[in-house]
Formats: C-alpha cells, sequence, structure tokens
C-alpha cells in the first residue's frame, strides 16, 4: 500500500460532530474485507488495494468517530464493510 491508498482521519474529539465518509467503487474481483482500518499516531487511516478505486458516487461507508474508543470504532468499521459486502454479493447474484 502507498500513500495514494491511504487515507488519514485526525483523532477528533468527543464534542465532534464530524463523520469520515468514504466512497468506494466496486470492481469485479475486489473483496471489502481488504480495505481497512487503521489506528495511527495521529489519527485513524484507511487503506485499500490499489485495485479498488475512490469514487464521488456509489457506495458509500460512513461511520461516526466521535468518543469511540478504537475497538469501537474498528467494530464499526468491520459492520459497514460486511454490509457493503452483502449488498455486493447480491448485485452479483440478482
Amino acid at each position: 500500500m502507498n500513500s495514494e491508498n491511504t487515507i488519514q482521519f485526525e483523532k477528533l474529539s468527543a464534542r465532534s460532530k464530524a463523520r469520515a465518509r468514504v466512497s468506494i467503487r466496486i470492481l469485479p474481483g475486489v473483496f471489502l474485507r481488504e480495505i481497512l482500518l487503521i489506528e495511527g499516531g495521529n489519527g485513524y487511516f484507511i487503506q485499500w488495494p490499489e485495485r479498488v478505486g475512490l469514487s464521488d458516487s456509489g457506495n458509500e461507508i460512513r461511520f461516526p468517530l466521535l468518543g469511540f474508543t478504537s475497538d469501537a470504532i474498528r467494530l464499526a468499521w468491520e459492520k459497514k464493510i460486511l454490509d457493503l459486502y452483502q449488498v455486493w454479493i447480491q448485485s452479483l447474484t440478482s
């Protein structure tokens, strides 16, 4: 993964109303579980494989960062990935 495949979110205070929003363009052969949320020293990072494109439209991943522990953020992220993955599988079989 290189810096072009990384988005960083600053750590937010509990009073912040900010939400992280990432739009993912799903391409054939992409496994959404490969899109990772990683806690770094200065904030949270999202990394994705080169074959996953960012898009202004399409599937959106949103999750609140305010007042969450790292584990809670990670669980919320994994649930969003799972939800999107299920939608993607349904789109392939319909």
